[in-house]
């Protein structure tokens, strides 16, 4: 319509050619019907190409990975421990059935995924990578090798002084801290979501049901 901002008519370029027909702020594109479709092809092409090379790299990253025992399973999927090829480090990861949710991941783990980019502390599990890989998407952690809840049931062989109950309350706050400092609530503090590592680490984990202040969401 005249005036309008943008609007198709029937155009011909300055060589004579039908153009596309096109007319942006009252000009005609001066490319032809057949560049058009070229164009058109080759942008295809392109987003094809691409979609490839990214489905390479996810295969390559998850290569990086040497898989080994299942250390927990859920609604969604199932953690299992892993050793980088590059590093020789060991990892946890946790395997994300995408086709489980209406939105295709979980909501927990985007939350998890999230508040865990935000925070760097030394009482808060790290998140070392996330990537997706046929259909599934994996999250990959630093590893644990316990967790309180373990130690805790296990009165047999571990009996807990006061002075080891007053350092891990004492490293569990300091984590829930640096939550706050960056206006995050973990909402779910319990045993088995306080890891523990070989040298005495205490972190907080699972930020599944975490929020932020003031976000409903």
């Amino acid at each position: 319509a005249r005036g309008s901002f943008r609007s198709r008519r029937v155009a011909v370029d300055l060589a004579g050619r039908p153009a596309c027909g096109v007319w942006w702020r009252g000009v005609a594109c001066g490319c032809s019907q057949k560049e058009t479709a070229s164009a058109r092809r080759d942008a295809s092409s392109s987003r094809r190409a691409v979609g490839r090379d990214r489905a390479a790299s996810d295969c390559e990253r998850m290569e990086n990975y040497e898989k080994g025992p299942t250390l927990g399973e859920g609604t969604f999927g199932r953690v299992f421990r892993a050793r980088d090829r590059r590093t020789g480090r060991l990892v946890a990861i946790k395997k994300i059935r995408m086709g489980k949710a209406k939105e295709g991941v979980n909501v927990t783990a985007i939350r998890e995924i999230k508040f865990l980019k935000e925070l760097q502390h030394k009482n808060v599990i790290e998140l070392i990578d996330v990537f997706p890989h046929k259909r599934n998407l994996y999250l990959v952690y630093e590893y644990m090798t316990s967790d309180l809840e373990a130690i805790i049931k296990d009165k047999a062989n571990i009996r807990l002084k006061t002075a080891d109950i007053k350092a891990y309350m004492q490293a569990i706050l300091e984590g829930l801290a640096a939550c706050h400092r960056y206006w995050i609530m973990h909402r779910d503090v319990k045993p088995n979501n306080i890891l523990l590592g070989p040298d005495g680490q205490v972190k907080l984990a699972d930020f599944g049901a975490g929020r932020g202040f003031g976000s409903p969401n």
